[in-house]
């Protein structure tokens, strides 16, 4: 009874969660993750190695992924257009 209970407890979460934010758990973990990700690209000069480690990602493939899916453009651009954008400004 217990493990059933738990299960829907988990799975009532799952759904509040959805229906609070219009995503999933893991869409939104990824999502903040991206983000860090975005500012780590615009203030230093890690590897995407070294950058997905520190976000949480288990892979610079999987960075690269979700980055591309969340933002539109890869890593390298973001990092570009980033620069060539605040450059100018200096």
């Amino acid at each position: 009874m217990r493990g059933s209970q738990r299960y829907w407890q988990h799975a009532q979460l799952l759904r509040r969660f959805r229906e609070d934010t219009g995503t999933s758990v893991l869409a939104w973990i990824n999502r903040e993750r991206v983000d860090r990700a975005k500012v780590l690209l615009e203030t230093t000069d890690h590897g995407t190695t070294d950058k997905a480690a520190m976000v949480g990602f288990g892979s610079a493939e999987t960075l690269r992924r979700n980055f591309r899916k969340n933002v539109g453009v890869t890593t390298v651009n973001y990092r570009a257009q980033y620069r060539a954008e605040n450059t100018g400004a200096r």
